[in-house]
């Protein structure tokens, strides 16, 4: 299985089913539905926790990224399967957002979901403003694509 998922947070209530099916339609969206990644939803604060050790940010985050390489992954096709990495969210943070930003808490997730997995492919908004703008234009692409195919 592609995308595997794990929920260690008791507050939000989640669709695992809905996630995994958005995140194999993601990994169509960016070309690579062989690779597999792990999905892990936690507390806010095991997400502080993560990212003080990790970043150096003693401060809760919405979603956090693990890549396997430190590289970009090769193009797909070359390795089968191709492990990814690790995308970790905090539904609390993600709950808060989509009442701020006005829209769904699912549609947040799936936002939030979709940033983590385009962190494991390379893109890096905090390079610089081009990069940001960079993988913000491929969240919208892959939202939409993913959107697309809810709908069918």
């Amino acid at each position: 299985m592609p995308v595997l998922i794990q929920n260690r947070q008791r507050k939000v209530r989640l669709d695992r089913r809905q996630a995994r099916r958005d995140l194999e339609a993601a990994l169509r969206a960016v070309s690579c539905p062989d690779a597999e990644l792990s999905l892990c939803y936690v507390g806010e604060r095991r997400m502080r926790e993560l990212n003080r050790r990790y970043r150096g940010l003693d401060r809760v985050t919405d979603v956090l990224s693990f890549p396997l390489r430190a590289e970009t992954p090769e193009p797909a096709g070359e390795l089968a399967p191709r492990l990814l990495g690790d995308v970790v969210v905090a539904p609390g943070v993600a709950a808060r957002q989509a009442l701020e930003r006005g829209h769904s808490l699912a549609q947040e997730l799936l936002l939030l979901e979709i940033h983590g997995l385009l962190h494991l492919l390379g893109y890096d908004h905090e390079v610089s403003q081009a990069e940001a703008r960079r993988m913000r234009r491929e969240e919208q692409r892959v939202l939409r694509s993913v959107g697309a195919e809810r709908a069918r």
